[in-house]
């Protein structure tokens, strides 16, 4: 049986660098490719699962740079925070 999935390694497929299983994460020291977030997100208008994606997000940053730790709780912060 034939596929078309693209078989090679990520690695191969993108411009990821190499970094270990147990790192949380990979944050990169150069920055040659910039994303628009509200082009993206026009781009995906009809997506019903992005709803409320910018206003879920900037919660979840606000809340990390305040550090209120997430119990499960819906977080709503106001323009003025």
């Amino acid at each position: 049986r034939k596929t078309n999935l693209d078989l090679r390694p990520l690695v191969e497929r993108t411009h990821c660098v190499r970094s270990s299983p147990s790192d949380h994460y990979y944050v990169s020291t150069q920055s040659r490719t910039v994303y628009n977030l509200s082009v993206w997100l026009q781009e995906r208008a009809g997506d019903y699962t992005l709803s409320d994606f910018r206003v879920r997000l900037k919660d979840h940053l606000l809340a990390h740079l305040r550090g209120v730790q997430y119990l499960g709780e819906d977080l709503d912060f106001s323009d003025d925070n």
